[in-house]
């Protein structure tokens, strides 16, 4: 190993990396909807009026 290796990135770390930003693509993706268009939304998640007042 020279002097200027860097040791490997673990695998978990990347797995987490990627899971925690999906998660909060999802978020985002349910924020913009429900804001954008909701009561289209709304309707597709299976909530009626009632509901999504």
């Amino acid at each position: 190993m020279g002097l200027n290796a860097k040791p490997a990135t673990p695998t978990h770390l990347w797995i987490v990396g990627v899971l925690s930003l999906l998660w909060n693509l999802f978020g985002c993706y349910d924020y913009l909807m429900s804001e954008l268009s909701p009561a289209s939304y709304f309707a597709s998640m299976g909530m009626n009026a009632a509901s999504a007042a």
